[in-house]
């Protein structure tokens, strides 16, 4: 009797069972004449092909990792399906006939071991396999998407990123390039340049970049260099740990250490910026000009005895000339002013001037202790109503001063009575009359208040109390408020005042420089009258609130 086993099967071309369809270790075929194949479910559950190579036009649908497709589209290509892509793993041409264990290749060419003939067997065939898949990569490199190597890789051919960023994760990096291009885009710029260079990361970022604004290098730190070595340009040296380089022959120096040694070649020294000679012997006569004698354009030289002689001297002289007896010509002297008089005189021996005194002017004789001052001899004022003094504080010359109409009152005032009547103070103890002081007024003494006093009662406009207007305020609250305090007196000034709330609705708020008692805000309600005292004695800056709240009207 015979046994038939029948194996679940499908007609539909490249169709698979899914796992829930077969048992662990069933098998399952597709027969489609476009390429048959068997399925089965391994220990994992995973449905995995058994055997064939998928060979069409077209990419087999729905592979797996490992697939392997004979793309016959134009040239016949071996690709194998990494799980992403398909990849070309080598090029044969197709075989013409084949026996059990061999293929039989197209032509003698495609034989890599020497063999004769077209017939390979499976050595050779994966030999040829070999070698067309390292042709293939280095032809068209197939992409993976991540590369993780654990060991060496060694790259025979150029290495080319195309990345964004390369992380190398070394201790020390070693090129055996002599130069490092950067900056190499497909069309070069100063733009493209623009902060290229070094980034040495540390507590903060070390940097040597090239910067387009400048065009030049620009180091974010010092640059040391080693003892013995210099600053070039040109191979040049311009400067060392000790020297400026000979070729820097333009600066602009402010200031400069002890020169020590070299001739000064450039302009000519102001004599302001040449210090005073104060040490004897700093200045020698020059051999071929100071002379003695009454030489033109020479430096003048004391003789033994101290002498020198001189031509005309044009500048004005001081002191006396001891051997001199006379002027060279008669001159008049003459003086002027409130004294005039007049003598010509070569001054042999001497010259009087008699003086004259001109009218009006005080003499001697005016001022001694038994004389007046004639009234004919003082400027007369230049108008009514004006007084001879001083407009200003302090001594100085005497001055015309303003008489007001008010002042002239208590001038011609008999006594003492009639000026406080004049001035509405005819009791001296106090004022027996209502005053309005529009001003400040300082009482340096007190003030000694016998009766009541009384003061405005201010209706605050908006919501800012303003000082400066009184000591007592009203104000209606009927929606949500935020008080504000302006015009304090300054610091070190004492000042109270006294805010009514008719308080109809809303929420009340203060200036953040107000405290309260136990630094507690009062609770109010709604539809009563508060009283608040308010203190300051340094500007505003604290206020010391004290509330009287909830009184019925």
């Amino acid at each position: 009797m015979s046994l038939q086993i029948e194996l679940k099967k499908s007609a539909v071309s490249q169709k698979q069972p899914f796992p829930s369809d077969l048992a662990l270790g069933e098998i399952a075929l597709n027969y489609n004449a476009d390429g048959p194949f068997l399925t089965c479910k391994d220990t994992a559950g995973n449905i995995r092909k058994l055997t064939g190579v998928w060979v069409g036009a077209s990419a087999p649908s729905s592979p797996t990792a490992g697939d392997p497709w004979l793309d016959i589209t134009s040239t016949p290509v071996l690709k194998i399906y990494d799980g992403t892509i398909w990849v070309g793993a080598a090029s044969i041409t197709q075989a013409t006939t084949s026996a059990y264990g061999t293929v039989r290749l197209a032509t003698n060419a495609d034989i890599t071991n020497g063999t004769a003939g077209k017939v390979v067997d499976a050595a050779q065939l994966a030999s040829r396999i070999t070698a067309d898949i390292t042709a293939a990569l280095a032809a068209d490199p197939f992409t993976v998407p991540n590369l993780s190597v654990t060991g060496n890789a060694t790259v025979t051919g150029n290495l080319t990123v195309n990345g964004t960023q390369t992380i190398i994760n070394t201790t020390t990096l070693d090129v055996e390039d002599r130069n490092i291009v950067l900056g190499n885009v497909n069309t070069p710029t100063d733009t493209t340049a623009n902060t290229g260079g070094i980034t040495l990361k540390g507590a903060t970022d070390k940097t040597f970049n090239w910067l387009d604004a400048t065009d030049s290098w620009t180091s974010s730190e010092n640059i040391d260099l080693a003892s013995g070595k210099s600053y070039r340009i040109n191979d040049t040296e311009v400067l060392s740990s000790t020297t400026l380089g000979s070729g820097v022959v333009n600066s602009s120096l402010t200031s400069v250490g002890t020169i020590g040694a070299g001739a000064w070649e450039g302009s000519a020294i102001v004599d302001t910026y040449i210090d005073t000679i104060s040490a004897a012997g700093k200045v020698s006569n020059s051999a071929t000009t100071a002379t003695d004698a009454n030489t033109a354009n020479a430096i003048v030289a004391r003789d033994a005895s101290g002498d020198f002689t001189a031509g005309t001297i044009t500048a004005d002289l001081t002191g006396n000339a001891s051997t001199a007896t006379a002027l060279s010509s008669t001159r008049t002297f003459a003086v002027t002013g409130d004294v005039t008089g007049t003598v010509d005189s070569d001054l042999t021996s001497g010259a009087s001037i008699t003086a004259a005194i001109a009218s009006g002017v005080i003499v001697d004789a005016d001022v001694n202790a038994n004389a007046d001052i004639a009234f004919s001899k003082l400027a007369n004022v230049s108008a009514t109503d004006k007084l001879l003094g001083r407009s200003t504080a302090g001594a100085g010359p005497i001055e015309e001063i303003v008489c007001t109409a008010a002042g002239r009152a208590l001038l011609d005032d008999a006594d003492a009575a009639t000026q406080r009547a004049t001035l509405g103070l005819a009791d001296t103890a106090k004022l027996n009359t209502a005053q309005s002081f529009t001003a400040l007024q300082t009482f340096d003494s007190g003030i000694a208040n016998d009766g009541p006093y009384t003061e405005d009662v201010t209706a605050v406009a908006a919501l800012d109390v303003d000082c400066s207007l009184g000591n007592y305020f009203t104000k209606t609250i009927a929606a949500d408020s935020t008080f504000t305090f302006s015009n304090a007196p300054a610091s070190g000034r004492a000042y109270a005042f006294t805010l009514e709330v008719t308080h109809t609705s809303g929420t009340i708020t203060w200036p953040t420089s107000v405290k309260w008692p136990y630094d507690v805000t009062p609770s109010l309600t709604t539809g009563k009258t508060h009283l608040f005292i308010f203190f300051t004695k340094d500007g505003g800056t604290r206020w010391r609130g004290a509330p009287r709240v909830n009184y019925v009207d």
